[in-house]
């Protein structure tokens, strides 16, 4: 038994990987909220900085206890941490930059009367790195005493970057290629403070100090 294939369906599926969609995909319903959302609430301040809210698919207050949760976390956190002091020195120094440019900063009176949210954070060590080794991520997939995390009550907008495939295609139309690194960039958008309630963290740098919310 013998078959052959036809070149047309060979040229086909050439063009087809070689195809780019030109008409954009229609979003899904929660992306335009989200879309919505944004593109009317978010503001700049007078120094040119976004300022968004949280966009919330569901009422806050559906959260239930989360200090407690990450409390223990961190004390179970600290106690691996000082069992290797080099991991544990770049930890602290990656924290009080972040409370040194003003990224973070410590709250005397935590609204826990009101509906909140504790972000839980740990280490993520990149020894190939050859700038930073040690990064510190914070991780709001952890659920309250409601089952429910702050990730779960949010909105996730559309992707609104290009995809890659378009981004390599763009280096057969230009003669020069450039690229550029904004130094923190996500840290240069502001939240708007009535919604940084919900991003508490729990830290101290020394086990002798007390725990103290920022």
């Amino acid at each position: 038994m013998s078959s052959t294939v036809s070149i047309d369906n060979h040229l086909q599926k050439l063009w087809e990987l070689e195809a780019v969609a030109v008409l954009p995909e229609s979003l899904h319903p929660h992306h335009q909220i989200c879309e919505a959302l944004y593109t009317n609430i978010t503001v700049q301040d007078s120094h040119g900085r976004i300022i968004v809210n949280f966009p919330f698919k569901d009422y806050p207050s559906r959260l239930g206890n989360s200090a407690e949760v990450a409390r223990r976390r961190f004390y179970a956190m600290e106690r691996r941490m000082l069992k290797f002091p080099e991991l544990r020195s770049q930890y602290v120094s990656f924290m009080q930059e972040y409370q040194a440019l003003g990224h973070m900063s410590m709250v005397t009176n935590p609204a826990l009367h009101e509906s909140h949210y504790y972000i839980h954070h740990h280490c993520v060590l990149k020894p190939s790195s050859t700038s930073i080794k040690l990064r510190v991520v914070f991780d709001a997939s952890c659920t309250t005493t409601s089952q429910l995390s702050l990730n779960d009550l949010l909105l996730v907008g559309p992707t609104v970057q290009t995809d890659l495939y378009l981004q390599l295609l763009k280096f057969r139309l230009f003669q020069y290629a450039l690229t550029a690194d904004v130094t923190k960039m996500y840290r240069q958008v502001l939240v708007d403070p009535s919604f940084r309630k919900y991003q508490y963290i729990s830290w101290r740098d020394s086990p002798d100090s007390e725990l103290q919310t920022f």
